[in-house]
């Protein structure tokens, strides 16, 4: 990326010489997993002439650099989908078109990205998401979508606890997250909602959208 944070990817091509255009998903949940995985989409579209990339964005999994959601995909300082497209385009296996793939949080990643005009972007496809991350992923008419940020905050933790604590405090810590889902209906009734304790100096991101109940510059950055 454009401050020299390596991300890494798996890339699916069909057989034959090429170039090809190709179709990159971004995801947060594993370059092996996420939603194009689950559908076998990297075999269905090399099949039909596309090389398929399936990325981990910044700071999960295999990539480098940290993780907070949606800030590092757009138009901000960093541009994390720009870079990745272009990177694609200017590989000697792509004919210079690309698409981008997914839905959720990959779908976010296609809306992100287009804010920053790659160009050699030429087509999303996004299966299904939320265009508005204040009114439609953290909030709902003002009212914290606490049942759903609380659990995807705990999860997306979790699994990226490699990133976040030394290795001698692995095991624990991953310990004290499984234990943290068996009692999540506790978790869910604690008040005050913010900070989070257990997400503090981890996933601070969380914490910060409680911060911010009311659409505004904090979301549109």
């Amino acid at each position: 990326m454009r401050d020299g944070t390596v991300l890494r990817a798996d890339i699916t091509r069909p057989d034959g010489p090429g170039p090809f255009p190709a179709l990159i998903e971004r995801t947060p949940y594993g370059k092996s997993g996420g939603s194009e995985n689950g559908v076998k989409a990297p075999d269905f579209f090399a099949r039909r002439g596309y090389a398929v990339v399936i990325q981990d964005v910044r700071g999960r999994f295999a990539s480098d650099g940290d993780f907070y959601p949606f800030r590092d995909d757009g138009a901000g300082v960093l541009r994390d989908g720009y870079d990745t497209v272009e990177w694609a385009a200017t590989q000697p296996w792509c004919d210079g078109q690309v698409g981008m793939i997914g839905g959720s949080y990959s779908g976010a990643t296609q809306y992100q990205a287009a804010l920053s005009r790659p160009p050699h972007l030429r087509a999303e496809f996004v299966r299904q998401s939320s265009a508005d991350y204040c009114r439609e992923w953290v909030y709902r008419d003002g009212a914290h979508e606490h049942g759903f940020s609380l659990y995807w905050a705990r999860i997306v933790t979790h699994q990226n606890l490699a990133h976040l604590v030394p290795e001698d405090q692995l095991a624990s810590k991953q310990a004290e997250f499984q234990q943290i889902l068996d009692d999540i209906d506790d978790w869910y009734e604690r008040q005050p909602l913010a900070p989070c304790p257990f997400l503090v100096g981890l996933s601070d991101w969380h914490n910060d959208f409680l911060a911010h109940p009311a659409d505004g510059p904090y979301w549109w950055e």
